[in-house]
Order: C-alpha cells, then sequence, then structure tokens
C-alpha cells in the first residue's frame, strides 16, 4: 500500500468515528467510537508488519486517535 491509501483508511476511520460525536477520550468513547478504533489499531498492526517505513503514531493521529499516538 501507498501513503495516499493509508490516509484514505485513516479518513474513513475519522469519518466513522466523528459519525458517534467529536469525544476520542477513552473514557467518553460509545461502544461504537471504541470498536472503529480496534479495527484501527489492527490496521496499524498489519501495515505496520506489511511496510517497515509505515509509523503507527502517524496513523493513529491521522484517524482522531491522538490517545494511542
Amino acid at each position: 500500500m501507498t501513503r495516499k491509501d493509508y490516509e484514505k483508511v485513516a479518513k474513513a476511520v475519522s469519518d466513522s468515528l466523528s459519525e458517534w460525536g467529536h469525544s476520542f477520550n477513552m473514557e467518553e468513547m460509545t461502544e461504537g467510537q471504541l470498536a472503529v478504533a480496534g479495527l484501527a489499531e489492527k490496521m496499524a498492526i498489519i501495515f505496520a508488519q506489511d511496510n517497515e517505513r509505515f509509523n503507527p503514531s502517524k496513523f493513529y493521529t491521522a484517524c482522531g486517535l491522538n490517545y494511542c499516538a
């Protein structure tokens, strides 16, 4: 995958999280937000295994998951 692909996935995650509101604090997340965040974390693991230059911290930030960064 390319950087553009990772950016598109991060945008989709961010958009999905936003559909349930803008609270990205772990303690205030809804079940839906937690599910999307968990999926993003699993995708970051796969992306990192697939591409040694992939930066999970940047991906989490682009997803709006700053608590992971």
